[in-house]
């Protein structure tokens, strides 16, 4: 497995030790340096007695680098050793396993896994809200002929609400005890004062049930790492080398723990992309973390900026985008939204080249509806694997709704289409749902139309009745097995057989009845399969089929013709004149956005306990002053996302990119393209 390294590449694969940062831009090819670097460095022994330690955000991506990294220790003859690779969630737990007396925790203590914490959090804010009814409601500015949908908002949003702050707390290291007692003088119609008292008896719920969840265990990780020096220095000679990959997602807790691990004096390298980091509305992760830590005193900073993968008119309008954003952007507060990171073209001789396609291949159309879009994307995109049946083909849209509408119309034309990153494919859904089936009738053999439920499976019932006796997780790999399931299918049987082995250290007593509903439930009614099902290691778009996924799942993936749509102030804004979905309507003018608002109050509450200086003012209003209004500032921080989604998008095209927008939503209300595209059509015109 032979790689010739372009020059900005080369400079990464010195790195012999130390802190370095690299800022890497789309299609650098990061992951394969990252994998290469971390081979050389084992090829010459300098990990030894440690490994080197690489840590990612996805499981897919764990075994793209173990693959790679594998791969090129084998092309130089040597095992594939002295190297792991962990999410960092399992590296989490892999610490607090070692010690977890130390912080409080039962040797077997289970993480939560996302249906489970939020159906916990849903009960416990329900609960709360009923008994105190009065000053939840008393945020609500709605008059009564709207007064009871305003409510029912305010009830879906306080749940999401009530978590986030959750993360929030433990972000900050704070403790149920810590919030209370942070939070017990606010105004009680204040949420952050809420969110304490919930939080409390969130922990209560986990720990009764034995059950840790993802922000637990890097709290945990970093109390273990920060109170037991033993532990620490354990960690350090085991790992001698700490690699990050996509830095830009990392939160502060995180950072923290890879930072005790790598020591002052130690081996980190931290890779990402500040112009990628598209996560803040879903994690809370912190972008400028990474951007900060490049800027560290005794840091180095090598930058991977030659990308083969997009043509020089798309590279020239990436790059436009990210100067525009620097130096016109009409709201100054959103210029630092894009780092003044260039992608250039691939010189001659550098490995990939660009691809060169003949003629105008940068297009931007105006539809006079939203519904108009849609088909006429549908149409094109149709025409297209029509006429081109050897390219790829790939739609970028908005939200989900947007996937699905299209979806059906691309179905409607006869287009072969596929959603992308969200959902599974319709076969292995229905393997999921047939080996459930099938356990469901080994629990209760005696009811026929259970029996009758599983038809496909009926040569192998009798065999697996008499193995009935095992344990669910055994029993689901012995039909894997019958069935000579292989690939993707035995790794969902796999996936289902972990499952359900956890269920059982859960819930001692669970019957084989009972481990089939609690899976078959968990596929109906959450994305705890996700990954399993549609697993995107290797994910490569074939011609002929037109994908269509958001813009957010479609980060790291790459076609040769790409449709970007619904790019709408609505959906990208550009001014805080604009609406973003994290404001509410129905909420005061200071705390439209609540999580900002309550995230902005804890954050000084915080630096007032430890004397960080704050301000004094009165802790009833989260607003700062005209120019540190947390509302304000947390509508900047949506739209340099937005920017930075959009960069996602149109990098994700190696030949062909159309971008376009409505005139006219869902609602028959105008409609206006957001500032970016306004630009953006403007300099491509020019440039012709």
């Amino acid at each position: 497995m032979s790689l010739t390294l372009r020059p900005d590449q080369a400079r990464v694969a010195e790195y012999r030790g130390g802190y370095m940062a690299v800022p890497a831009v789309p299609g650098a090819g990061k992951t394969t340096v990252l994998a290469y670097l971390a081979a050389d460095l084992i090829a010459a022994g300098l990990p030894a007695p440690g490994r080197v330690l690489v840590v990612t955000y996805t499981n897919s991506a764990v075994g793209n680098f173990k693959s790679r990294i594998g791969g090129f220790l084998e092309a130089r003859g040597l095992p594939r050793t002295g190297y792991e690779v962990r999410t960092i969630h399992s590296l989490a737990v892999q610490i607090v396993r070692q010690r977890p007396e130390a912080i409080g925790w039962p040797d077997t203590f289970a993480v939560v896994d996302e249906v489970r914490r939020g159906a916990i959090l849903s009960a416990l804010t329900r609960r709360w809200i009923a008994g105190n009814r009065e000053a939840w409601e008393a945020l609500v500015r709605a008059g009564e002929e709207r007064r009871q949908d305003a409510l029912g908002q305010w009830d879906e949003r306080t749940q999401s609400l009530m978590g986030r702050l959750i993360q929030s707390f433990k972000a900050r290291r704070l403790s149920p005890e810590d919030a209370l007692a942070l939070t017990r003088a606010l105004p009680e119609h204040l949420p952050l004062r809420w969110a304490a008292e919930v939080y409390q008896e969130y922990q209560r719920a986990l720990a009764r049930e034995g059950l840790a969840d993802f922000d637990d265990l890097m709290l945990g990780a970093y109390r273990l790492l920060k109170g037991e020096p033993d532990l620490l220095e354990r960690m350090q000679r085991r790992w001698t080398y700490i690699f990050e990959d996509e830095a830009q997602d990392s939160y502060r807790l995180q950072e923290q723990v890879l930072r005790l691990l790598a020591g002052p004096s130690g081996n980190l390298v931290r890779v990402g992309d500040a112009n990628q980091a598209i996560m803040g509305s879903f994690t809370t992760a912190e972008p400028d973390l990474f951007r900060r830590f490049g800027r560290e005193p005794g840091v180095a900073v090598r930058p991977l900026t030659m990308a083969g993968r997009s043509s020089r008119e798309i590279i020239g309008l990436a790059n436009e985008l990210v100067r525009w954003t620097r130096e016109e952007h009409p709201d100054p507060g959103c210029r630092d939204a894009l780092e003044a990171q260039w992608i250039e073209p691939v010189p001659p001789g550098g490995g990939q080249s660009n691809p060169e396609p003949g003629g105008r291949r940068v297009l931007f159309r105006a539809f006079d509806s939203y519904r108009g879009e849609l088909e006429g994307l549908a149409r094109m995109a149709a025409r297209s694997v029509r006429e081109y049946p050897d390219a790829t083909v790939g739609v970028l849209l908005p939200t989900n709704a947007m996937v699905d509408e299209l979806l059906a119309e691309l179905r409607a034309l006869g287009a072969p289409a596929e959603a992308v990153g969200r959902t599974a494919p319709m076969e292995r859904l229905r393997l999921a749902s047939d080996l459930l089936a099938a356990l469901a009738f080994l629990a209760a053999p005696h009811m026929s139309e259970r029996r009758e439920a599983v038809p496909g499976f009926e040569p192998y019932l009798d065999g697996w009745l008499e193995a009935a006796c095992l344990p669910a997780d055994e029993l689901l790999l012995r039909m894997a097995s019958d069935l000579r399931l292989t690939g993707a299918d035995l790794a969902l049987a796999q996936y289902l057989a972990l499952r359900a082995r956890r269920l059982l250290e859960e819930e001692p007593l669970y019957g084989l009845a009972d481990v089939a509903r609690e899976l078959a439930e968990g596929l109906k009614t959450s994305g705890w399969l996700a990954e399993a099902l549609y697993d995107r290691r290797g994910f490569e778009p074939v011609p002929g089929v037109v994908y269509v996924t958001t813009c957010h799942s479609s980060k790291g993936l790459e076609w040769d013709t790409v449709y970007v749509g619904g790019l709408t102030r609505a959906q990208f804004p550009g001014a805080l004149t604009d609406w973003t979905p994290a404001e509410l309507w129905f909420l005061p003018e200071d705390h439209a956005n609540p999580e900002a608002a309550a995230v902005a109050l804890l954050d000084r509450l915080v630096a007032a306990a430890t004397g960080g200086g704050a301000p004094e003012r009165s802790v009833d209003s989260p607003v700062d002053g005209p120019h540190d209004d947390p509302v304000a500032r947390a509508k900047r921080e949506h739209i340099a996302e937005r920017l930075r989604l959009l960069y996602v998008a149109i990098t994700r095209a190696r030949c062909n990119l159309l971008l376009s927008f409505h005139r006219e939503n869902q609602r028959g209300r105008k409609a206006l393209p957001t500032p970016a595209l306004v630009h953006l059509s403007q300099f491509a015109a020019k440039a012709r």
